[in-house]
């Protein structure tokens, strides 16, 4: 694989001054000097670096909650609004064609023949099957071996692209445990000081700290799942220091780098819940934790909140219907560092249900609908431009014809107003089911995997023109 990167230089031009322009110049000069006012220039705040630690640096400025902080240096304008329309659009997406089946990895694949200090190739993907870890061009499904003698799944590739948190089972034991992986293929097992199994990983920016959810078997059913009682650490990969931050998990980095925002779990009950046919989830709650001065702070609470879908609703759902928030599933940050964005599952009267994606801010916690579909939401996540929307949408029980795990992609989208149409990828009524959405760096394709069977899908950004890239994949992520 062939990698080129452009540099784009700046020039700067100089003008000169026109002799002639002297004379005015000195004049503006005297009535300044004279009555004008003089504008002088404060100092910047001094800076000062640390060294690689797991523990926040205490804030030495105003800044004493984990609301306020530093200006984003990157800032996205709002897109202009869309247009409010009475019946919103949903249009079907698919595969497209697929001339050839898709390719299955296997052990034998050419090494990954790592350099010192060497990253990861530019708009490469990296790839957990049941034999190993690899690495793949999207472009063309050419892979080398990064490690094998094991199952990985669910690899996410930390932002200097030299190494890779991913799930490793033993071959033998089935057992599976979060380790970081060089490019070598050196393994480094991610152990607990408290216990417990880890459920997600989460890279910091910097690339120094994972944050993990930690998960204990609270309920006694043998299994340390999503159901039990979930703890938020933060795991200094360098030294292996850990940190709790009490309660909760599923966090995503602000891409500043400055705060976590994550799940407070609600209580579960000990009957299934008659429309997932899973435990009984009571309501929970979106929090947020500054890494700079340890602030801790609850933003909402999905308990009492009452939401009407307005233009980003569906048949037969009306507009004004309002619907009450369930329980928040996913929480995700938009590139600008400021808009938090959160999937979440409504119920109505008469067997309403809505799967939501809602939107608020670290200053407005009041949650705004930004689009909806199916009868439950899933992962949701931004392109890098800030511009698309991807977000998984889910059954909820008694299963019809119709029901299916799709991606909805949402293309154009604006943070102030509901965008109505939305693109659904693959098919309910042949079970081509959709789930795991992941952009590109370049926000130009989306990933997806589809079917049973694990097949990777490489598409455009509003979801056509999609390509099987291999089959048995058990998870993915774009560098």
């Amino acid at each position: 694989m062939n990698y080129v990167l452009f540099n784009r230089k700046k020039t700067a031009r100089w003008a000169k001054f026109v002799p002639a322009l002297l004379p005015t110049l000195i004049l503006a000069l005297l009535l300044v000097a004279c009555g004008g006012d003089v504008v002088t220039a404060t100092p910047a705040p001094a800076t000062s670096t640390t060294g690689n630690t797991i523990q926040p640096v205490p804030a030495t400025t105003q800044e004493a909650d984990p609301i306020h902080a530093p200006t984003p240096a990157v800032t996205f304008p709002n897109q202009p609004a869309a247009t409010a329309t009475t019946t919103p659009k949903i249009t079907p997406g698919g595969y497209g064609p697929l001339p050839t089946p898709p390719s299955t990895l296997n052990p034998t694949t050419t090494p990954f023949q790592a350099a010192p200090n060497q990253t990861l190739p530019k708009d490469s993907l990296v790839v957990g099957t049941s034999t190993g870890l690899y690495l793949v061009n999207p472009k063309d499904g050419a892979a080398a071996l990064i490690a094998g003698k094991a199952g990985f799944s669910d690899p996410k590739i930390a932002p200097d692209g030299t190494r890779i948190a991913a799930f490793r089972q033993d071959p033998i034991s089935r057992l599976s445990q979060l380790v970081v992986v060089d490019l070598a293929g050196n393994t480094k097992p991610v152990n607990l000081d408290s216990g417990g199994v880890v459920l997600a990983a989460s890279w910091s920016p910097d690339g120094k700290t994972l944050a993990l959810t930690r998960a204990t078997d609270t309920n006694s059913d043998g299994l340390a799942d999503e159901f039990d009682q979930t703890t938020l650490v933060l795991y200094d990969v360098a030294t292996g220091k850990q940190q709790s931050l009490g309660e909760g998990g599923w966090a995503s980095w602000s891409p500043d780098g400055v705060r976590l925002v994550y799940i407070i779990p609600g209580p579960f009950g000990t009957t299934l819940d008659p429309t997932t046919r899973q435990l009984e989830r009571g309501p929970n709650a979106l929090a947020v934790y500054n890494v700079t001065n340890k602030g801790k702070k609850t933003l909402l609470e999905s308990k009492g909140q009452a939401l009407g879908l307005a233009n980003a609703g569906f048949a037969p759902i009306p507009p004004d219907q309002k619907l009450d928030l369930r329980y928040f599933k996913a929480v995700t940050w938009h590139p600008d560092s400021t808009h938090i964005t959160a999937s979440a599952d409504l119920t109505g009267p008469n067997g309403l249900r809505a799967g939501v994606v809602l939107t608020l801010t670290l200053d407005d916690s009041t949650p705004r609908v930004l689009t909806a579909a199916g009868d439950a939401a899933g992962r949701v996540t931004w392109a890098p431009d800030g511009k698309e929307l991807a977000f998984e949408t889910q059954p909820q029980y008694p299963v019809t014809a119709k029901s299916a795990n799709q991606v909805a992609v949402v293309d154009d989208i604006s943070l102030d107003n509901s965008f109505p149409v939305k693109t659904l990828l693959g098919q309910a009524a042949t079970r081509s089911e959709t789930r795991r959405p992941a952009w590109s760096p370049d926000s130009q394709e989306l990933a997806y995997l589809g079917s049973d069977a694990g097949i990777l899908f490489v598409a455009d950004a509003s979801g056509q023109q999609a390509r099987s890239l291999l089959a048995g994949c058990l998870g993915f992520d774009w560098f």
